[in-house]
């Protein structure tokens, strides 16, 4: 099979992929060759040669506006997940860890005073009577 045989350029491919596989393995492996220059592209006529080089550029990327299009939008695409990474790490680092966690609050300094004895002054050590009440020695 020659390079440029085949069907005009803008044809579509005829036959099920089954059969167009190994037809894509032997092109990859002669455009293997001709990049590591095993397969010299001098016997080829000026057009048949400038046939090849565009329509192996078309392969891989038809349009220079769309190649630059998807060139923006996977790096835009690699920064969001670089930054979406280390959102995650920073995320488990102690500080962030500790501002997720329930507020701790301190106790009150002075913790208001309780009457040990009860309203009728009968002395019950352990049952508070009321704050500021007969009896509870706050007067």
């Amino acid at each position: 099979m020659s390079l440029v045989e085949g069907p005009p350029s803008g044809a579509e491919p005829t036959g099920s992929a089954d059969a167009v596989t190994p037809r894509l393995h032997e092109l990859t492996r002669m455009l293997e060759d001709i990049a590591a220059g095993r397969m010299p592209l001098d016997g080829l006529s000026e057009v048949q040669r400038q046939r090849l080089i565009n329509a192996a550029g078309d392969v891989f990327c038809p349009d220079v506006s769309d190649r630059r299009l998807k060139n923006r939008a996977r790096a835009k695409r690699d920064r969001a997940a670089k930054v979406e990474r280390d959102a995650h790490v920073v995320a488990g680092t102690g500080i962030r860890v500790t501002r997720r966690k329930a507020i701790f609050t301190t106790p009150n300094y002075d913790p208001p005073r309780i009457a040990l004895n009860g309203p009728d002054g009968a002395g019950g050590l352990g049952q508070p009577g009321p704050i500021g009440g007969e009896g509870s020695g706050l007067d």
